[in-house]
């Protein structure tokens, strides 16, 4: 039962995330950060495709389906992942489990939003520990960590469907993921576990 309906799937997918995020500042920018560069790269990686689909599914959608109600439901949708709040909006309006959230073509966009805006909290976050105190990141990224952590079970016991959605209540596993990387690079596990280097 605790692997049912693959919800664990997208908790996984974000700690893999905040572990690709920070290994690729903390890997390649030995002395310096470019905040504008970091999005520039993630931005040339995700959105020509991105987009591309977006328009075509929706054009294609718009000319298949007639019913007014899922038209317009997939209109909000569809304009809020243009802008990468597709998770604001299945928060608002949506249960993810409702019939009505069946009809959405993009429900599944939500968390494409959410990792958009962490690139964001991340790179501004990491832009200013690195003008401060480049370790100074590792231990903000802890203590931020258990805040959000906590934060996350207070609201997950109260308020589930905000819980699932927004960022703020899926930092703890972004961090998770930073974190399992600055572990893996300061006990150079990389070495100690070298039979697991297929290379």
């Amino acid at each position: 039962n605790f692997f049912i309906n693959g919800y664990l799937g997208v908790d996984l997918f974000f700690v893999i995330s905040g572990y690709l995020m920070a290994s690729i500042i903390f890997s390649e920018s030995k002395q310096n950060y470019n905040i504008l560069y970091f999005l520039y790269r993630r931005a040339k990686r995700i959105l020509p495709l991105y987009f591309f689909l977006l328009l075509l599914f929706y054009f294609v959608l718009s000319i298949i389906v007639n019913l007014e109600n899922i038209r317009e439901n997939n209109l909000q949708s569809f304009l809020s992942s243009i802008v990468f709040l597709n998770n604001i909006l299945m928060f608002l309006k949506l249960n993810y489990c409702s019939i009505e959230c069946s009809f959405s073509a993009f429900l599944h966009l939500w968390s494409l939003s959410v990792e958009v805006q962490y690139y964001i909290f991340f790179a501004i976050t990491v832009f200013f520990c690195f003008k401060k105190n480049r370790k100074l990141i590792k231990i903000l990224f802890l203590i931020l960590f258990f805040i959000f952590f906590i934060y996350f079970l207070f609201v997950n016991s109260s308020d589930q469907l905000a819980s699932f959605y927004l960022l703020q209540n899926r930092l703890w596993e972004f961090l998770l993921g930073s974190l399992t990387f600055f572990l893996y690079k300061d006990y150079d596990l990389e070495k100690k576990f070298n039979f697991l280097n297929f290379n």
